[in-house]
């Protein structure tokens, strides 16, 4: 899922230089603190945008290089990756982002922990294995041998990264998370044009935590996060176990909901079935890394104003944020639901018609899990999290039970159609949860002239379908623009305040 607070790109020595300290003996001010996370996600945004479109790349690179049973082959064994994953994190990831952002020594947390979570890696790897043997034929066993490999390297960059969020280093993360991704996509594309074997390629899926660990972890030498010391101590270590336990229930349910409408889709349908359903998934997973993207530095930033009782301050944060969403959110669901057959064709070639119905389903819905993702962040950084487990592990369960139903009397229509109805339930659930719980109101009704600027971005869309696929992306967006400066849903208000939380103290 940084830049010192107030400090741009510099590096600087963490453990050395004081800083005056606010309310509550808070190292950063409010200002401070929220410039710090608003670079951070800037720079976030930036790098993980470069890193998707690699990603992007070696998607549409595979889908020509290799037929469409081999590419399923790939998304079985992606999509149980996902779900094992959470058995290499644990929470300590989230945990360790929350424990440091509230005080915790950064250096103590990951001497303490890393040993941990590499073993805790190891057995996500073994779990994963011996799941995809005994549900899958063993030529995806070796698929996932491979893949698989990256599970432990993964396991302590994210506990570093973690580190790196709390501390206020975005810049920093955002070069390390582009390096894991990046470079990943890259090494990967050229294998599977070098080869034309879908296999060769998940070699090169794994360089890439290999090689972004490595950085990660001179960043955080540099920075003074971490002074690069291992020790096993369970006392010692128990600080974080506990903070984590909460986490790891979450990111159970999270992963397992994120990816099981694909491995039941895998089990009850053919493997092409499998890779066009995978494809829409992917589609719509595109833009919803933007949340990835916050996730970090929204962290950093509720945790700290929730920690202080300052529920007015959660508040503004969160409205802000939810604004740039609706602003940005519902255009691109509108061109995702209209142009899907286009986009489909231009991006995947014309080997997976069926995943043309499937993008127009989940498109339409995409501004709606952004106002999730957003809550989710709130209910993470909540001070008391036993509550918040009870009631995740509850919203899950059912968006479970619903994509599992959904799919075996629907097939792939009825797995996408599932999703709107876990992601409308989950909205209900958790905004009436933390306005009783913080007091804070997350649920929002879009500005009126975004409601209307897609209205009319999809009419022009739409009108020159026909056109090569980026006129039409063109004209829907120029529209939607034209209409949401004229209707004031972004003014002057709203770019001096992004410039002020980019620019340095």
């Amino acid at each position: 899922m940084r830049d010192l607070p107030g400090r741009g790109c510099c590096v600087v020595d963490v453990r050395r230089r004081r800083r005056p300290t606010g309310q509550n003996g808070r190292v950063a001010t409010r200002t401070d603190d929220a410039r710090s996370a608003g670079r951070g996600a800037f720079a976030l945004l930036i790098f993980q945008s470069l890193a998707r479109l690699l990603a992007l790349a070696f998607i549409i690179v595979a889908t020509r290089e290799v037929t469409p049973s081999e590419f399923g082959r790939y998304s079985t064994v992606a999509a149980m990756l996902l779900i094992v994953g959470f058995v290499s994190d644990l929470g300590t990831t989230a945990a360790t982002t929350k424990l440091v952002s509230t005080g915790k020594d950064a250096d103590e947390l990951l001497s303490d922990s890393l040993l941990a979570c590499l073993a805790l890696g190891f057995a996500a790897w073994g779990v994963g294995e011996i799941a995809v043997v005994v549900m899958y034929p063993h030529l995806l066993a070796l698929d996932f041998a491979i893949l698989g490999a990256s599970l432990p390297f993964d396991a302590c960059l994210t506990t570093v990264l973690g580190a790196l969020d709390g501390s206020g280093a975005s810049t920093w993360r955002a070069l390390v998370s582009f390096a894991r991704g990046g470079l990943a996509a890259v090494i990967a594309t050229a294998l599977v044009v070098a080869t034309s074997s879908i296999r060769w390629s998940l070699v090169g899926l794994v360089a890439g935590p290999c090689i972004a660990l490595v950085l990660a972890v001179s960043v955080s030498r540099h920075l003074g996060v971490w002074r690069g010391h291992l020790r096993l101590s369970l006392r010692r270590g128990w600080p974080l176990i506990v903070a984590a336990v909460p986490f790891a229930a979450i990111s159970g349910f999270s992963v397992v909901t994120a990816r099981v409408d694909v491995v039941v889709v895998s089990i009850v349908s053919s493997r092409g079935t499998t890779a066009a359903y995978d494809l829409a998934v992917r589609v719509l997973e595109g833009p919803l890394f933007l949340t990835t993207v916050l996730y970090g530095p929204m962290m950093y930033l509720f945790s700290r104003r929730l920690a202080d009782g300052d529920q007015d301050g959660a508040q503004r944060v969160f409205d802000q944020v939810v604004r740039l969403f609706f602003v940005g959110g519902i255009v691109v669901s509108v061109l995702l639901a209209t142009l899907s057959r286009q986009l489909v064709t231009a991006l995947f070639g014309t080997s997976y018609p069926r995943a043309d119905l499937l993008v127009v389903i989940l498109g339409a819905q995409l501004w709606l899990m952004f106002v999730c993702a957003i809550q989710g962040m709130v209910l993470a950084s909540m001070p008391q999290m036993r509550r918040v487990v009870g009631l995740i592990a509850f919203v899950n369960t059912v968006q479970i039970v619903v994509q599992v139903c959904f799919i075996v009397v629907g097939g792939p229509v009825g797995g996408a159609l599932s999703y709107a109805f876990g992601t409308i339930f989950a909205m209900v659930a958790f905004g009436m949860f933390i306005r009783r719980n913080v007091g804070i109101e997350t649920m929002r009704l879009p500005p009126w002239g975004t409601v209307v600027g897609a209205g009319a971005a999809a009419a022009a869309a739409f009108t020159l379908r026909h056109a090569q696929v980026e006129i039409p992306l063109a004209a829907g967006s120029f529209v939607y623009l034209v209409v949401v400066v004229v209707s004031r849903s972004v003014g002057r208000s709203d770019i001096a305040e992004l410039r002020d939380l980019l620019r340095r103290r």
